[in-house]
């Protein structure tokens, strides 16, 4: 089956049940993508190694991980905090479409944000919804 995980936060950030799952699912046969945001969590600043850019593409044990922009914040600014989540919707919404390979069975989304932003994309992906 063909899983997409639309996640903010994905490894190398600490989300070490996210990745333990997607690597559980490639182990049973499954192909899985996560369309993530560039790793800035808990600081707030990209992750050496990363640079933002339109669309990022890698493999990490199996998994497909596609990152795209955000405005990376995680300060007490309501406001910033704000452009943080509503950013990665966006980038979501707007590059998700384009980024993915079509055929997805199954998606799961841990944010409301990230949520809205998938069910964007739903008719373009013939995508079934599992928040």
């Amino acid at each position: 089956m063909k899983i997409l995980l639309l996640s903010q936060w994905y490894p190398p950030e600490p989300m070490k049940l996210l990745s333990d799952m997607t690597e559980s699912l490639v182990a049973m046969g499954h192909e899985v993508t996560v369309l993530t945001g560039f790793p800035n969590w808990p600081t707030g600043k990209i992750y050496p190694g990363y640079r933002q850019r339109l669309v990022q593409r890698e493999t990490v044990n199996g998994v497909r991980i596609i990152r795209i922009p955000l405005y990376p914040d995680h300060s007490g600014n309501p406001f910033k905090r704000a452009a943080n989540f509503l950013s990665f919707a966006l980038s979501a919404t707007v590059l998700g479409p384009f980024s993915l390979p079509g055929g997805y069975h199954a998606r799961h989304s841990p944010t409301d944000y990230g949520g809205l932003s998938s069910m964007d994309s739903e008719p373009a992906q013939g995508l079934s919804v599992h928040p």
